[in-house]
Parts: C-alpha cells; structure tokens; sequence
C-alpha cells in the first residue's frame, strides 16, 4: 500500500497487478479501494469490480473488459483514464494489450513461469510509449515461509515438471545447467526475477518445453488414469501413421527416442542418413490428433531403427563408485524407510517410472545401511516436516540423497535408474500419398 503511493515506480503510475485466486484479488480490491477510490478496478472471469459512483459496481465481462481496454489499451478509439490500478487473475495474462501501463505486479507468482512471462508481455509490447518496463514479484517473508512453505512448494512443482519430461534444455536463460547436484526449480524459480527472462519473452519467436510440462502436469493432475496408462506403456512401444506433414516425405521415415540414464536423443532416419533431432522436432513429427489412425509397421522399419541405434553414440557413465560400509538401521534410517512405505508415496500416480526406481534405489540402500549416518540425519531433518507429499519429498531426496551412494550390493553395478541404452519408442511414417 505504502509502496504504491510512494515508490517511484508507482507512485501515480498506471499498475496492473496479478494474482492467482479470485478471493485475494476480492481482498486486494476491498483495501486497495478505500485508499484509492474510483481508481481501482478488479476483474476476474466472471465480469469486473469498479467503484465509479462512490460504491463498488459489478459489471458483466464484455462491459468490463471495455472499461480495461479504454483505460491500457492504447489503441482503443475511445481513450479514458479513470482507472489506475487494475487487479487481475491470470484471465488477462493473454490476449489483451495493456501497454498503456509498463508496471506489473506478480502478488503471487504462478506454477508455471510461463505465465509470468505472459503477464509481462501484456505491457511489453510493439508499439508501448515508455522506455522501461518495471516488474515487482511478492516473495514470501522468511517466517511466512516457514509456516506456509510458498517458495519451496512452487519450487517443488518446479523440478516435478522437470522431472516428468526429463529434459535437460535452457529454458529461460543461458546460465541454466542442469546437473544431479542442484534443484532445477530453484534456479528456475531464481530466473523469474532476471530482466533477461522477460526480454525473450517480449521477442515472441521463443519456444518453451514448460507448454508440455503444463499439458502433462494437467493429465497426471485432472486425468490419473490416463497418465498411469502412458507411464506404464512398455519400453520400446513403437507405432506408424502416414505422414501428413509439410514438407511431404518421399520416403519411409523412423524416429526414435533414447534414453541411456540421464542422457536422451532422438533421432529420424530415412535409410541414408539418421539426424538428430533436438525436442521441439521431435514433437512436431510426433504431434497428432487422438484420431489418427494407426498403420501397420513393415519389415523395413527394423532396419531404419539399427540406423538410428547405431547413430545414438553415448559414451557410458560408469564411474567407479566405491561401496559404503553398512552399519545397520540407524532411527535416521528407519524414518526414511517409513516414509517411503507410506501409503501416499506408495499409491501416488504422479511418479513417472524413473521416479519410482530412484524411490526404489533409495529405500534400498537406507535398508542396506549405505547412507552415512550423517547424511541420513541430513534427508531425516529435511523429509520431517514435508513427509506424505510425494512431490515435495521426491524432490528433497533427489536433492539430498548423492547418487553415487545408490550402488547395488552386487560388485560395479550402479543403480542409474536406466544407466543402459535403451529405445523408449519409435514411430514409423509412411510418405504422403
């Protein structure tokens, strides 16, 4: 409140402000009101808020959304000024321009960072007046944090998505790395706050994995079923259909997904060569309608499929890891062990199948007494107050728990969770006809 009528970047400036819920943005009009009266609109999908006549007034959507365009809209014929602050669920954060304000406010930031950047681009547009565009996000305070766990949840769903599709792309900037070492979603999360995120954004010509994440966190999410048929579906499922695509194909087409640990390519061969294909090609071959109908796969297909084979070269990660001596079950020990047994880790459906054999790995060696009694200790402190949610605990131990401890009893082998190559799928695709 005091930041809007002092801070210089707002103080007087139009703002629009976004938030998640319904309700906060009900609590957010009623106070911000009294302070600003008749400057103050909230609008959500069901219509708007906007107190013009001394009294808030509820306006249906189509009137609404009027009044907004007249007020940032700055090709709207009919220009108006009466609203200064808008308030905003994500209902706005598409399909809108809203440049006649170049201030946002993330009140609470979203799971998925590509709709902050949306929210952005509604006022970083072609065509705005103002040089800068300014960004404020509300973190949680540290002691709201430690009771509400805000930042740690978003981050957990975060590395959840990552984890599901198992990519190891740059999704926001260049300094992204990936590695087993460090929680993606928290320098992912970090990124949200970085003037280079949005500026990609404002390029418009950027593809983002998240879109898939999001489709696949919506089906394990809205639709169990279905998620738990395609995690089960057999390794090396393999399907054709006839190509419909641009170009069209003059000849028979098969591509493939690998997977070897951590490493996974995809490749099409068309019986001279086998190319790489980075995700975004990959998806638009594999793309189609839940219609399409399905094509007999011929002999050829194997020998499109060794030409792919033999293109994957990966070299093995098979670092000697030296085994820990076992001092039998430590507390530390059996507090692990328990929560991996309990009935929400067991039967939750979320977990993709690499998911479910590190959870494996790991409970193995806690019942092998393999972890160090310090760094069981250590995944003891963490998984205490986050125990039953599988997310969130699925992402401490990735986080905790080093994988060079994750080493079979038998000699030199290492539980990689998938450390041999292996084909996931394929797809053969017939020329056009």
């Amino acid at each position: 409140m005091t930041d809007l009528q002092n801070h210089p970047h707002l103080k007087d400036q139009k703002v629009i402000i976004f938030t998640e819920s319904k309700e906060t943005g009900d609590h957010l009009y009623t106070n911000l009101d009294k302070v600003f009266p008749e400057q103050v609109m909230f609008y959500a999908s069901g219509g708007g808020v906007y107190n013009q006549t001394g009294k808030p007034v509820s306006h249906n959507p189509a009137i609404a959304k009027n009044l907004i365009q007249q007020n940032f809209d700055p090709k709207h014929p009919e220009q108006a000024d009466t609203i200064r602050i808008l308030i905003t669920t994500d209902v706005l954060a598409e399909g809108i321009n809203l440049h006649r304000a170049n201030v946002v406010v993330n009140y609470d930031l979203p799971w998925n960072p590509t709709r902050v950047l949306q929210r952005v681009g509604r006022v970083n547009r072609v065509g705005t007046v103002h040089e800068q565009v300014y960004i404020f996000n509300c973190f949680p305070t540290a002691q709201s944090e430690a009771q509400l766990g805000l930042e740690e949840n978003i981050i957990a769903k975060l590395q959840a998505f990552h984890d599901t599709l198992g990519e190891d792309a740059k999704y926001l900037s260049d300094e992204e790395e990936v590695t087993t070492h460090e929680l993606f979603g928290d320098r992912l999360y970090r990124t949200l706050n970085q003037r280079e995120s949005y500026d990609r954004e404002a390029e418009g010509d950027e593809r983002s994995e998240l879109e898939y994440l999001q489709l696949l966190r919506q089906i394990r999410d809205r639709q169990p079923d279905l998620f738990d048929k395609i995690k089960k579906l057999p390794r090396k499922a393999r399907t054709a259909q006839r190509w419909n695509g641009s170009p069209p194909l003059e000849q028979d087409q098969v591509l493939t997904f690998f997977r070897q640990g951590a490493l996974k390519k995809f490749f099409r061969s068309d019986g001279t060569v086998a190319q790489e294909l980075d995700f975004f090609q990959a998806v638009d071959w594999l793309e189609c309608e839940p219609d399409t109908p399905k094509h007999p796969i011929p002999k050829r297909y194997y020998d499109l499929l060794q030409q792919n084979k033999d293109a994957f070269l990966s070299p093995d990660d098979t670092a000697d890891v030296a085994p820990a001596i076992s001092r039998g079950g430590s507390s530390y020990d059996k507090f692990v062990i328990q929560c991996l047994k309990a009935k929400e880790i067991r039967k939750f459906q979320g977990f993709t199948d690499e998911d479910e054999d590190f959870l494996k790995a790991v409970r193995l060696a806690f019942e092998e007494g393999r972890i160090p009694k310090q760094t069981a200790k250590k995944v003891q402190q963490t998984l205490k107050p986050i125990a039953g949610d599988p997310l969130k605990l699925l992402s401490a131990l990735k986080k905790t728990v080093p994988i060079n401890l994750l080493v079979e009893s038998e000699p030199q082998m290492v539980h990689q969770w998938g450390s041999s190559r292996e084909v996931v799928l394929s797809e053969y695709f017939y020329p056009n006809l």
